[in-house]
């Protein structure tokens, strides 16, 4: 009764009262890696590859082992970027199914443009690659997602990933 009384004299000078609902922050309902590994398997499952720089310590769960799981993906850990560069990248290229790589798992943020720059040197150009931004300085993040546009890639930062694939030639 007395909150009918109040809207009424408020209304009468102009003023709407309305009840603000609990603001809650949105919650993205949807992995955009998974979605990007999602299409690459749709066009392509039986070549699907891919190749995760950085340690894996099978204890602390993380994206690409959930993704690994649930789509039975096949692929490859190496700890550290290839010492030799862009020729024993190549030579590694060699070792591999196909000589495809699907989706490159940069999980040493650090070095995520070291490893880009030595994978595009050799002619290697991933569908999907995705590596840590927040431990790269702006101007260097900036400069490699320039490189990233100049190669085709569209991405976008997931959290503290960003996600790139690959675009069709236009």
């Amino acid at each position: 009764m007395l909150k009918d009384s109040l809207q009424k004299i408020f209304s009468y000078f102009g003023v709407k009262i309305v009840r603000i609902r609990h603001y809650t922050d949105p919650v993205a309902p949807f992995d955009v890696l998974e979605l990007a590994v999602q299409r690459q398997l749709f066009e392509d499952k039986e070549s699907f590859y891919y190749v995760k720089i950085g340690a894996n310590d099978g204890v602390i769960p993380d994206t690409l082992n959930l993704l690994r799981r649930k789509h039975s993906l096949r692929g490859c850990v190496v700890p550290s970027i290839l010492d030799n560069g862009v020729q024993s990248f190549k030579t590694f290229m060699l070792t591999l199914p196909g000589r495809k790589i699907s989706l490159l798992y940069i999980d040493i943020d650090e070095a995520a443009e070291n490893v880009i720059d030595t994978v595009f040197d050799a002619g290697v150009f991933p569908e999907i690659i995705n590596f840590g931004w927040t431990s790269i300085l702006d101007e260097k993040r900036f400069s490699l997602k320039m490189k990233l546009l100049d190669n085709r890639y569209r991405f976008i930062d997931v959290g503290e990933d960003t996600v790139c694939v690959r675009g069709n030639r236009e």
